[in-house]
């Protein structure tokens, strides 16, 4: 797992060559625009699958980019709907990996 404080961190650590099997995104980061990382993560690696843990009512009118990820509504400090939508993510995106039961 990787962290990142910021838009450029974000860009480094997915650009740096290493695997990436999934990407949970928050669009309101620092030093970012809210759709530019998306949009470069999108273009240079298309097949990574995306979570965007935000504020949903604020990209709900957004260009068919967002199709292809999913949407996780921010809600206080219970994490239990992104595990969730991580997790239905995963095994979507790679049914033949051991994941462990909901």
């Amino acid at each position: 797992m990787r962290l990142a404080r910021n838009g450029r961190e974000v860009l480094q650590s997915v650009l740096s060559g290493e695997p990436l099997d999934l990407l949970i995104l928050d669009l309101d980061l620092p030093d970012a625009g809210q759709m530019s990382i998306l949009e470069e993560v999108q273009k240079r690696i298309p097949t990574v699958p995306v979570v965007v843990h935000t504020f949903l009512s604020e990209y709900l009118n957004h260009p068919p980019i967002l199709s292809n990820v999913a949407f996780v509504e921010k809600e206080g400090t219970n994490i239990d709907s992104l595990k969730n939508v991580v997790l239905k993510v995963l095994r979507q995106s790679y049914p033949r990996r051991a994941l462990p039961a909901s």
